[in-house]
């Protein structure tokens, strides 16, 4: 092992002491389980140290002493005092004082990975694919609670899930594998001989988040944000059993993965509402920016029988179930278990659904509730504003109430629908998305762009921009000749970029429709802002200056393309779903836009990249949503060929 110091100029440190250590990691027969404990080998514990050469350059030789396979984490640090000493001497001889840790300043290598390797034992087995050395025709596989050395050749069989393939195919596929999680390797027979035939298989595989809670799986319809790393679930179908209390079906939970798909149960938050009620949804929807989550509840049905029932038993169903929770982690003691500030509004409780969608701004300044009412002459977005003290105070209505107003439908009313600008100043919502076969919704689309620097006092009845998809019912120059009734869905999800200047809209429609479905985007315009975009032009007619769609070549009936759709926050890329795509698998995929160079979205039907579901069946693309701080893309798969079935949250990183 090497490790090489330099100084800020990149010019070597000669005379310097080195500490060599290592965290050796085993194999463990249950990844997940934090309490298996792994034993320290190869350098291990010992701080072995030594001197750079002229070069800078320190060595260290050692023998690993065990038979097993491990995975070994080794790593360099220097240590010094003041401005040269070095406290792995700790003499005075450099002109600091012995023992003095004033001043004490610690380098760390990032780690270089050994892997302590096995050969195979035998076949058959699957295993991980950890390392790819196509150079030298190897793989490690971690399989049966090792790691092993797996080798072929030419004279190999090679197989992938669609079928047989060829070595040099094989080699590509390690090579240039699109997977960024890595795949398994099935060894069906394995000879060392290189004269004779060993079988093996490629079985792409991405790592899964499941619910932590091994009794539960999966999620089901999982709400899923992320912001450095950290990712938030929420699963509003969960029950919940307060302590000394009832079951409360469909009380609703929210998980906070704060080391991002690290599923270790110690590190996993869980929240629930301070009161879980029946058929709560606490988790409906959720946001996140740095430090600081926003929880939303609903007491709608949910689609589900056992709460059409309980509400229509239920005359006032408890006020509770339209709240909005905020958390705000705490620098010494973390992520909260209680709420630190509730949103509420007294008309809302009047109204229902307050807290169905929520968004916050990147900054935490700015959080948009939802609230879509018993109809749409009773819909309206609430925005808050952060106290100077931060989120620790309950409040009620917030700053400013947002409407809608179209002519084919008034009001507004989209539950997840919400979208907020990093610094609070623009918010965007889908309106008036009625999905039933003969409602009065037109399907709409508001923007909003605050007056000045607060939105205290604004009571806007009609959006600064106004975008409509249908009007009239069954008006034949609507757009594709359907009528509203043909359940179109527009804007059901909205998204915007960090500054304000890119809006994304959903515009898919449901399998019954037998349309492929659409994604619209639009530019916010350099003269006159959002309000430029003030029109009731069917998008069908939308003029250069007003707007795109993105589709997708070939695109086959029932597609669902668009359902779900998520911008970066430079705007630069636009994700959207279509996870009834089939190629006789219902594998589902995501696909992916770039913004072209000169700046402006145009009409495109060609995605830059298609990530497909990992498996038949898989319907990936459930949820799609970008890393607010980076471009990591988040979505959901089904365990089986239904959408109710559980879910999985997955982390395609580019």
């Amino acid at each position: 092992v090497t490790a090489t110091l330099t100084d800020q100029y990149g010019d070597p440190v000669r005379g310097k002491r080195i500490a060599f250590t290592s965290d050796t990691l085993c194999v463990k027969k249950d990844p997940n389980d934090a309490n298996e404990e792994c034993v320290t080998h190869g350098v291990g514990a010992n701080n072995y140290m030594r001197t750079t050469s002229r070069d800078g350059r320190a060595n260290l030789g050692y023998n690993y002493d065990r038979t097993d396979s491990v995975i070994e984490a080794v790593r360099a640090t220097y240590t010094y005092v003041g401005t040269e000493g070095v406290r792995g001497v700790r003499d005075g001889s450099d002109g600091a004082p012995a023992n003095d840790p004033t001043d004490e300043t610690v380098l760390t290598s990032d780690p270089v990975h050994h892997y302590w390797v096995e050969e195979p034992s035998g076949a058959p087995f699957t295993g991980r694919i950890l390392v790819k050395d196509p150079d030298n025709d190897q793989v490690v596989v971690a399989a049966e609670e090792k790691l092993m050395l797996v080798k072929y050749d030419g004279n190999d069989q090679f197989n992938l899930e669609t079928g047989t393939t060829v070595f040099s195919d094989f080699e590509k596929l390690l090579e240039e594998n699109a997977n960024p999680a890595g795949a398994h390797l099935k060894v069906t027979s394995y000879q060392d001989d290189a004269s004779k035939v060993s079988t093996f298989t490629v079985q792409e595989e991405w790592p899964g988040l499941d619910h932590p809670d091994g009794a539960n799986g999966r999620f089901s319809y999982p709400i899923v944000v992320a912001d450095k790393g950290v990712i938030v679930v929420g699963h509003y179908y969960e029950t919940v059993t307060p302590a000394g209390g009832t079951a409360k079906e469909q009380a609703g939970a929210v998980y906070i993965y704060p080391n991002g798909m690290d599923t270790a149960a110690a590190n996993i938050v869980k929240l629930t509402a301070p009161t879980p009620m029946v058929c709560g949804h606490f988790g409906w929807d959720v946001d996140i920016t740095g430090d600081t989550v926003v929880v939303g509840t609903s007491d709608w049905n949910g689609g589900r029988d056992d709460c059409d029932t309980y509400y229509s038993t239920t005359s006032s169903p408890p006020v509770d179930n339209r709240k909005t929770y905020v958390y705000v982690r705490d620098a010494d003691n973390g992520w909260p278990t209680m709420a630190t500030a509730t949103l509420s509004s007294n008309s809302a409780q009047n109204t229902r659904g307050f807290g169905e969608g929520v968004a916050i701004s990147k900054d935490g300044s700015t959080i948009a509730v939802v609230a879509p009412g018993a109809g749409v002459a009773n819909a309206a977005v609430f925005v808050f504003e952060k106290p100077s003290n931060g989120w620790v105070s309950d409040d009620t209505d917030g700053k400013g109430r947002l409407r809608g107003s179209g002519g084919d439908g008034t009001g507004w009313n989209n539950e997840r629908s919400i979208a907020v600008s990093g610094d609070g100043s623009v918010i965007a919502a889908g309106g008036c998305n009625y999905e039933g076969s003969s409602g009065t919704c037109g399907g709409w689309l508001y923007v909003w762009e605050r007056p000045s620097t607060s939105w205290d006092g604004v009571t806007k009845a009609d959006g600064d921009a106004r975008f409509l998809a249908y009007v009239g019912a069954g008006n034949p120059t609507a757009p594709y000749g359907q009528a509203r009734q043909s359940r179109h869905e527009f804007a059901k999800y909205v998204a915007l970029s960090e500054d304000g200047t890119v809006l994304v809209a959903s515009g898919h429609f449901r399998a019954e429709a037998e349309k492929p479905g659409e994604v619209y985007v639009w530019n916010k315009p350099e003269t006159g802002g959002w309000a430029a975009h003030h029109i009731d032009t069917l998008l069908p007619n939308m003029s250069p200056n007003v707007g795109r769609k993105l589709t997708v070549s070939s695109p086959r009936n029932s597609d669902v393309f668009g359902q779900y759709i998520a911008v970066t926050s430079d705007g630069s890329e636009i994700a959207a779903s279509r996870h009834y795509r089939q190629e006789g698998t219902l594998r589902g995929s995501v696909v992916t836009f770039k913004r072209p160079a000169d700046g402006a979205w145009a009409n495109d039907s060609t995605p830059d990249e298609e990530f497909l579901g990992p498996y038949v069946r898989a319907h990936m693309g459930w949820q799609t949503t970008y890393d607010k701080s980076n471009s990591d893309l988040y979505t959901a798969v089904s365990a089986a060929n239904d959408m109710e079935s559980p879910l999985s949250i997955f982390r395609i990183t580019r």
